[in-house]
């Protein structure tokens, strides 16, 4: 698990995280996702310990679900769009049932795929799945708070939340050192 949080690291680092978005948009730049998918790719095949043959079988399906996954996204955030201040109550009741309906999709997505998945893999590795991918979510944003604290952007410190420590103001004796 370490050395995939050094690769992470390291990766996140070779981002520039610090560095403008590109200038067609905030869109992530094709040779940084492709270096993210790779981790990902290692990561879920080490943590589900996908043999050559299961692995075969899993990635194809696992990308469907991904692009499946990805517009059922893209339909939430226009729903979460939408400005409930200028709404009628019948359009909000309409706006909360159409999130309502969202969900349901989200659940019939994940029910569908785990018959799919049951397909290509063991059940115990199918249930890991759900497990990897958080465990990878949370290695990536670990990888890019350890790169954000140690970068310029805060000159090496890190403030909670943005606000100063006891002392770094000036509004109160300076915090013990060690």
């Amino acid at each position: 698990m370490k050395y995939l949080s050094f690769m992470m690291l390291l990766f996140l680092g070779s981002l520039g995280l610090n560095a403008q978005p590109p200038a067609g948009g905030p869109k992530e730049d094709g040779p940084r996702k492709e270096r993210m998918e790779a981790l990902r790719i290692a990561y879920l095949t080490k943590e589900l310990d996908l043999s050559s043959d299961e692995a075969k079988k899993f990635w194809p399906v696992y990308e469907a679900f991904k692009e499946e996954k990805k517009a059922l996204r893209k339909e939430g955030k226009d729903l979460h769009q939408k400005d409930l201040a200028l709404m009628s109550d019948k359009e909000v009741e309409g706006a909360f049932e159409e999130r309502m309906k969202l969900k349901e999709k989200h659940i019939a997505l994940e029910r569908k795929y785990h018959k799919e998945f049951k397909k290509v893999l063991p059940l115990r590795k199918v249930l890991m799945l759900q497990k990897a991918e958080r465990s990878f979510k949370r290695e990536v944003l670990k990888a890019m708070k350890g790169h954000h604290r140690g970068g310029k952007h805060h000159g090496g410190k890190h403030h909670r939340g943005g606000k100063h420590h006891r002392g770094e103001r000036g509004d109160g004796p300076p915090p013990p050192r060690d």
